[in-house]
Formats: structure tokens, sequence, C-alpha cells
């Protein structure tokens, strides 16, 4: 049996649908769920089932955007500076693209639950929202990301510009149990969000291949 994979569809879909309304807003297409293919998880955009991971597909001109930037930012090749203890991996800080800032924020506000009323927060606008950090993270053969969570954030993300078969998987906890979630070519333009505190990690890299994909934090400003 092998790993659950992030793909873009058509897939089966999971019990948590796509919001019409946010398909509609954000041009993503016909919110229609296709009931086509293999992959356990989702549609056009909505929850990996079983987890709190929301996941979809970069609209085209903010995954053009995004991509420019994550390859500016390799070729300026400004460390992060993370704990090497945590990482072995190159990662590289990446301005924050505008465009894809705004689109990003604006599905974290819709579809996200840490930030809403029934959590204790109230008044919160999409507009509040700021990616807070960004970087593009370079995977060769035996890189690899130790488990952890991230700080001084609510929501955190990771998006994949250039990934291949075979790379490696990205990893998460959830109530003391591991699973692994397969990233392949078809992976590519494809997003995940995830609340800051969820331990994550990536595997190491088995192929000769290049894995880069940009991850970020999201905060919320009440001061905007």
């Amino acid at each position: 049996m092998g790993l659950p994979r992030l793909v873009a569809g058509p897939v089966k879909t999971s019990t948590n649908a796509p919001v019409a309304e946010l398909v509609d807003a954000l041009g993503l297409g016909s919110s229609e769920v296709i009931r086509e293919g293999s992959s356990p998880f989702w549609c056009i955009m909505q929850f990996l089932e079983y987890t709190d991971i929301f996941a979809g597909k970069i609209r085209e001109e903010e995954f053009s955007e995004l991509k420019e930037y994550a390859y500016a930012g390799i070729e300026k090749r400004d460390p992060l500076g993370d704990n090497p203890y945590a990482s072995n991996r190159e990662e590289f800080v990446c301005e924050i693209p505008p465009k894809f800032e705004f689109w990003l924020n604006s599905i974290v506000h819709s579809k996200m639950k840490l930030h809403q009323e029934d959590a204790g927060w109230y008044g919160v606008t999409h507009d509040m929202f700021r990616i807070e950090k960004m970087w593009v993270n370079v995977m060769r053969k035996g890189d690899a990301h130790f488990p952890h969570t991230h700080n001084m954030s609510l929501y955190s993300f990771v998006a994949y510009i250039d990934v291949n078969d075979g790379d490696a998987p990205f990893y998460f906890i959830k109530d003391n149990h591991g699973t692994p979630i397969a990233i392949d070519s078809r992976s590519n333009g494809m997003f995940m969000v995830f609340p800051s505190t969820m331990i994550h990690t990536v595997y190491p890299q088995p192929t000769d291949n290049l894995r880069i994909s940009v991850s970020g934090n999201i905060g919320i400003h009440f001061d905007s």
C-alpha cells in the first residue's frame, strides 16, 4: 500500500467539499466536486482527510509570481540561519510576493479554524493576515529536515516549486501518530497550510533531483 499523495485533480473527494463562495471569489474554477481518480484527499481545495492540513492548487498567476520570487531567493543565497541541528538542507530568505500573499491570506481567513470565534478570536478580517517570514528550501540527495514546529505564528505553509517523482515525503504528527504525504511531479504548484504548532518534518531526499519548495509563517496584525 503506497503513501497518500499530494496531487492535482481529478481526484476522489473526502467529506470536506470545497466552499463554492471561496472557489468563485478566488477564481479557482468550478466548485463542482470531481469524483474520479485515485487520490484519497480532495478536489480543488479542502482539508486532507483526518488532518488539520488544508491543501490545494495555487492559481496560475500567483504560482508564476511565487516561482519567480523563489528562484530569485536561490540566486541571492541569503541564508535563513536555521538551527543546523534542525536542518541540513539549503534554506534561503525569500521576499514575499504580494499577489500570492493576498491570495493565500484570503484562503486562510476563509478556511482555517484557529482564528475563528469558536476558538475565542473576534473581529479578525482577511486584511489582518500577514506572511511574517518566507524562505525557499533546496534539498539535495541525503538532505533532511528534522521534526519541528514554528514559533511566533498561527499558521505555516509549504508550496512546491520544483519536485519530482520519488522525492522526499512531507511527514506530520498528530495525536502521537505520524503520517507521510508523498510528494511527486504532480505536486508542483500545490500548497498546504497547517497550524504552526503541528509537528512536521521532511524525510531524507532519496534521489539526485533538487527538491525545491517555499515555506512561510502567517500571523495576524490587529493594528492593520
